[in-house]
């Protein structure tokens, strides 16, 4: 029974050893990261509104390729960077259909202020499909968790 309960600890614990290794920010900042992301994700130019800023998005589309998950649309969204000179592109998985349930897939890239290079490419969170609802049946609700740092991300 005490060699299952340290097995048990050791694969549970796994999973999170690696989880900071992304680029984190304080709370604060980011609280005003995930505001800005749903304003900008709203507007017809996600944050795009530079030559540079248009440039970072392409920069980061291609630091990407062969990473984003299939099947899946992304709207890609550029802030300024709040520590650093440069951008951040969010890359936020959206639903193919209205009818789909889908959370996580996102990632962030961090690129140089001229738009031109991908300085670090993160992983904000798997993409998780949830399981549609049988005949006859309506999901009323969708839970998931992950850990990607020691707070929470902005998306």
């Amino acid at each position: 029974m005490r060699i299952v309960s340290l097995l048990a600890i050791y694969f549970f614990s796994v999973p999170f050893a690696g989880a900071v290794d992304i680029r984190q920010f304080d709370l604060k900042t980011t609280e005003r990261l995930g505001n800005l992301l749903v304003q900008l994700s709203q507007r017809s130019d996600c944050g795009a509104t530079t030559a540079a800023k248009r440039r970072a998005r392409v920069t980061a589309i291609a630091a990407l390729n062969g990473s984003l998950y299939h099947d899946v649309r992304y709207e890609y969204v550029v802030l300024d960077d709040p520590t650093e000179k440069g951008f951040l592109v969010y890359a936020l998985a959206t639903s193919q259909k209205k009818s789909d349930i889908s959370t996580g897939g996102h990632y962030r890239v961090t690129v140089s202020s001229d738009g031109s290079t991908a300085k670090q490419v993160d992983l904000l969170s798997q993409l998780i499909r949830q399981p549609k609802a049988s005949a006859g049946n309506q999901v009323v609700a969708v839970v998931s968790s992950q850990i990607a740092g020691n707070i929470p991300v902005e998306t």
